[in-house]
């Protein structure tokens, strides 16, 4: 519609409102119930089943939702506007430390087009490290590695993108931190993220973090450098995704004094038909000096862990087992067993009982529109 005023020269001066763009709708959600193997009233509070170092499943003996999402993309010749809002523990876990106001929100982004091979995206958005999202059935298992938890899971800033040919992109990022939609030190931080796309059988992603992740009122450094690799190759009815992270982090109040961390991971899935599959994955952690504060155990049960008896840091092996129905294109069902090694006892089993060992098995039923 265009409406009409007659100017001072009695002259049609047409005015044209905003030019109409294409609406969609999405959404995702995922349920529940994990069965643990150690005392589910380890933790002393109201929290029954709380669980420590992952935000998937954060509870165990009950239903829980760990996560759902409604979202919208409204697209209109060259600007594509998105914004989601979301619920469920993985958001209780890893949004604790954003303002009230923002813990919500998943996604509100701007992307303008400006030539068909460069773009620019503004907001805040999923981060494009890790091949293990928040959407787990985008996944090849109900629940993710130890390190998915540790890489960042969204962003908040502004995103180059330039579409090299029909198979490579690179983007350069300026960020506001480490997995930040706050900024908490004023510090912003570089991404780079190359990425490999057939289209058919082959995605390979290799994604950089440069940032000081020091905290507010901190006068000191914590330079770190990550670096997050995954591959993801279909042959036939096999599936395979190596993963690998690897970071280092220069502390100067140490006298300069340099953290290292690795973290390979492998799973591999085998689609019996179009229906069932089942999947399995190895990944380790090797964090000997806690530079990962989500694993570290000093941190999280400080009443309990001390120098004294975790002299090395966080060292794990985990194994998963994954049989998934896939009853629709949108629904799937899955059932998981996990167990996992540490070298040192960091695991609750009990109020006042720590163990190596971790575990749990699980039913999940996600789906998507």
């Amino acid at each position: 519609m265009r409406s009409q005023d007659i100017d001072s020269a009695d002259q049609v001066v047409y005015h044209h409102g905003p030019k109409k763009g294409k609406l969609t709708m999405h959404g995702y959600l995922d349920f529940i119930y994990a069965a643990g193997i150690q005392d589910p009233n380890r933790v002393n509070s109201v929290d029954f089943g709380r669980r420590q170092y992952t935000s998937s499943p954060l509870y165990s003996d009950k239903f829980t939702l760990p996560y759902a999402y409604i979202g919208s993309t409204y697209q209109m010749d060259k600007l594509t506007f998105r914004l989601a809002l979301h619920v469920g523990d993985i958001v209780e876990s890893l949004y604790a430390q954003e303002l009230e106001s923002m813990r919500m929100v998943r996604e509100a982004s701007l992307n303008y087009q400006f030539t068909k091979k460069f773009s620019v995206e503004a907001g805040i958005f999923p981060s494009l490290y890790g091949f293990e999202i928040f959407l787990s059935k985008e996944n090849l298992h109900a629940t993710r590695g130890y390190i998915a938890d540790f890489a960042p899971d969204y962003e908040a800033g502004v995103r180059f993108k330039y579409q090299i040919n029909n198979f490579w992109s690179g983007r350069i990022m300026v960020l506001n931190g480490w997995q930040e939609i706050k900024d908490s030190n004023g510090k912003k931080a570089l991404g780079f993220v190359a990425q490999y796309d057939n289209r058919k059988n082959t995605f390979f992603n290799w994604g950089i973090y440069l940032g000081d992740v020091r905290e507010i009122g901190e006068s000191f450094s914590r330079n770190r450098v990550y670096h997050n690799i995954f591959w993801k190759r279909t042959v036939n009815r096999w599936t395979f995704v190596p993963m690998l992270d690897f970071a280092h982090q220069q502390q100067s109040e140490n006298n300069n004094e340099v953290l290292f961390m690795i973290a390979p991971a492998l799973s591999v899935r085998y689609s019996f038909n179009s229906n069932w599959a089942l999947a399995s994955r190895w990944d380790m952690v090797n964090d000997p000096k806690n530079m990962i504060p989500e694993l570290n155990g000093k941190l999280v049960t400080p009443s309990l862990v001390n120098a004294a008896n975790n002299p090395n840091g966080w060292q794990s092996n985990s194994v998963t087992l994954t049989l998934e129905r896939l009853l629709s294109e949108n629904f799937t069902v899955r059932m998981e067993g996990r167990y996992a090694l540490n070298k040192d006892k960091l695991f609750l089993d009990g109020p006042n009982r720590l163990v190596d060992y971790d575990g749990y098995v699980l039913i999940s039923m996600a789906a998507n529109f």
